[in-house]
């Protein structure tokens, strides 16, 4: 009966088995990597009929393989690998939280160097018997049963033992009712106990209150969180190795608790494009026709589609709408009728569109009062943002945003022509790794920078910016820009070159900026920048340059001096 409840796992194994015996014996088996005997089969028990319950008898023990190979604890063989055995029984009691408290207790004592070196001397004699017996019909055999059972040893206690943050980690949760929660888990191969909590990492300061256990974590699955109290103050979590007199610690950490989807994954996870009163499909494309539309949800377009705007479509987002395109976008607005992107209410999460397969074409489109793209910790910085996706814009109108950036276009080719950028809370246009050409067109009250560009190259033609809230061109990381017919009026800086930078100008007028030009290096793993003139006009300013050592101005082919 009592095999029959081991064998199926009907009863608890402190009722049917001797559980200080039975953790003995497994400890044991790991210690020598003896798990040929914890094949069901090769189990013996002696039934004790004084307490009831089975015994373990050592049977059929020997090592298999190369020592080297085998698992390094029973958990290892049962669990994290593939087995040739029937380990349903030996699982069971494995798991068992009493059993597990023994059994690490008896294995970490039986991997201590002075368990294991008075246990050699006291079988010394009995072994060199059983060696030479062994030897007489095996003369090659040479097997240093000591040295393998101390690398055993070694092993095991170095894989018990948890590293703090490595073996729990707490994040502080939400929780409806208001109460102060930690998520906990564990990322240790072996069970552990939470303790309590604490300030420090020298003293618990609130014991937790009823036993909370953490199961061990398995192989190729993922840690697997739960709920607990914890006072405001505390800043780490105390715990132990059920069986071991050790206490470790963790700290609680300040980032929040990673999530089962990133934002991005969630909003796609159920993505399907389906017509509606906004947009039409027609095959692989997707059209906005004329009219005026308020939208509150958002609008995402997968790949493989092209997406048109017929002239006169005006999209007003509202509630934080987004709209999110993997698709080139055709916005052919006219002179009279303008395509117009805005939000009413200001909380607009911007339009982006993103690694679109072929380039899209802007031509007379209006953009007014958007935000970033904001939802769950994904933002961009751009209230219009190209990423990865070529464009041509044509006689549009950027202004009034809420966010860092007007227009952000990162790494990838852009035409902009007659074009206007007003009243904007950042940076007018930022590109980031991008490669293309500004022309004709006008940068006016700006929050920061009118146009500043980071690792690109650019070709910036007859173009204005007036009253500008800091830089009027901003050049840096190792971007090389060249500009002509360039008018700027009222502003701080004229133009900067940063970090390896290249500014070439050819007919520059600055006028009432505290000073003309700079260049100079901001950032260590960069280095200095330049900047060559041809042909330029200073008039109001505080100062016309000011150069740090390392970099470089030249004026009509004078270079000037460097301030020390």
């Amino acid at each position: 009966t009592l095999l029959y409840q081991y064998q199926f796992g009907l009863k608890k194994p402190a009722e049917v088995f001797d559980l200080d015996l039975m953790a003995k014996f497994v400890a044991l088996a790991d210690l020598a990597g003896s798990y040929h005997s914890m094949i069901w089969h090769n189990q013996r028990f002696y039934y004790n009929p004084v307490i009831g319950k089975l015994e373990p008898i050592g049977y059929d023990a020997f090592t298999e393989g190369k020592p080297e190979n085998m698992p390094w604890t029973l958990s290892d063989m049962l669990f994290d690998r593939e087995s040739q055995y029937d380990t349903r029984a030996m699982a069971y009691l494995i798991e068992d939280l009493e059993f597990q408290k023994r059994y690490l207790h008896f294995l970490f004592k039986f991997c201590q160097d002075d368990y294991l070196n008075t246990f050699f001397e006291k079988i010394n004699l009995d072994w060199r018997k059983r060696f030479r017996a062994i030897k007489s019909e095996f003369p090659n055999f040479n097997y240093d049963v000591k040295k393998e059972l101390f690398r055993k040893a070694t092993i095991i206690k170095k894989q018990m033992v948890p590293l703090g943050q490595h073996a729990l980690k707490a994040y502080w949760a939400d929780n409806k009712s208001g109460d102060k929660m930690l998520s906990v888990a564990n990322t240790h191969f072996l069970p552990l106990r939470i303790l309590g909590f604490g300030g420090n990492d020298g003293i618990i300061t609130t014991p937790a209150v009823d036993e909370l256990y953490l199961k061990r974590l398995k192989k190729d699955e993922a840690p697997s969180y739960r709920m607990v109290a914890a006072p405001d103050e505390a800043k780490f979590v105390f715990f132990e190795l059920p069986g071991l007199d050790s206490t470790f610690v963790a700290p609680i950490s300040p980032f929040a608790l990673p999530r089962q989807e990133t934002p991005y994954q969630e909003i796609v996870s159920n993505l399907k494009l389906k017509p509606n009163n906004v947009f039409s499909i027609s095959q692989n494309e997707v059209r906005f026709k004329a009219g005026e539309y308020t939208v509150s949800k958002d609008i995402i377009i997968p790949s493989g589609y092209t997406v048109h705007f017929d002239a006169g479509v005006e999209l007003n987002l509202l509630q934080k709408a987004k709209f999110i395109s993997y698709s080139p976008v055709m916005m052919n607005g006219t002179e009279d009728q303008p395509i117009r992107i805005h939000s009413e209410d200001k909380s607009g999460n911007g339009f982006n569109v993103l690694q679109a397969q072929g380039e899209s074409k802007l031509n007379h489109v209006v953009f007014h009062n958007l935000k970033n793209l904001d939802y769950k910790g994904w933002q961009l910085t751009g209230a219009v943002t190209f990423y990865e996706s070529d464009v041509n814009i044509t006689n549009c109108f950027f202004r009034s945003n809420h966010c860092e950036d007007i227009l952000n276009i990162i790494r990838s080719k852009f035409i902009i022509d007659n074009s206007k950028f007003s009243d904007t809370f950042g940076d007018a246009f930022d590109g980031d790794f991008a490669e293309g050409t500004l022309k004709n067109s006008t940068f006016f009250r700006t929050g920061n920078d009118a146009a500043d560009f980071s690792g690109s190259s650019i070709t910036i033609e007859n173009c204005t910016f007036e009253m500008i809230g800091d830089k009027g061109i901003s050049v840096g990381e190792e971007s090389e820009v060249r500009a002509r017919k360039v008018e700027m009026v009222t502003g701080v800086i004229g133009v900067a070159s940063k970090d390896l930078s290249k500014l070439y100008l050819e007919n520059v007028s600055i006028r009432d900026f505290n000073q003309a030009f700079t260049a100079y290096q901001k950032k260590p793993e960069f280095g200095p920048s330049m900047i060559e003139v041809k042909g330029y006009q200073v008039e109001d300013c505080d100062r016309i340059h000011a150069i740090a050592p390392g970099s470089s101005l030249t004026l009509d082919g004078k270079m000037v001096e460097v301030l020390q």
